[in-house]
């Protein structure tokens, strides 16, 4: 069987990659499983968490989400509730470490398919965090390759940019 190389794969093979990865790291990391979401409604106080990394071509992990994802994360791993204030005050570095641990997750995924990555070529740079923009969540929603999902509650977006 030949390896399987980059054109091989496809944009939906990516995808469920993504969507393995984001999963693995939300159930390991705080015990938060994904679904389908039932509508996808504008998170309230929505952020976008991105991470860039190089396989060795570019790309970008994003996840949209509500900061109270973050909160949840944050008290799921702190073993408390979500109202502590602990776990709020570590809610977004919770979701910057989330998308951390997917972003690993998703290369090792693709350099286990023999998808062109060896160490050398393996760059992940550290998560960065914004307030979601006016109107973005309408364009980022509706977007080609991205999956709109409930976490716990939470409607959330994610999509991997560079990987087609």
């Amino acid at each position: 069987m030949p390896e399987m190389t980059t054109t091989m794969m496809t944009t939906a093979a990516f995808d469920a990659i993504v969507l393995e990865s984001l999963a693995e790291a939300l159930e390991t990391m705080a015990f938060v499983a994904l679904m389908p979401a039932a509508e996808p409604t504008e998170p309230a106080d929505g952020c976008v968490v991105s991470i860039e990394f190089a396989r060795p071509e570019r790309g970008v992990l994003e996840l949209v989400a509500p900061r109270a994802l973050g909160t949840l994360l944050a008290a799921n791993v702190l073993g408390t509730d979500p109202s502590d204030p602990e776990a709020v005050a570590r809610g977004d570095d919770a979701l910057r470490e989330a998308v951390n641990v997917a972003c690993g997750a998703m290369l090792r995924r693709l350099k286990d398919l023999g998808e062109g990555l060896s160490t050398t070529g393996l760059h992940m740079g550290l998560p960065e965090m914004r307030p979601l923009g006016e109107g973005e969540w309408a364009t980022v929603s509706m977007s080609a390759g991205v999956a709109v999902l409930d976490a716990d509650g939470n409607v959330i977006a994610v999509r991997a940019k560079g990987l087609e």
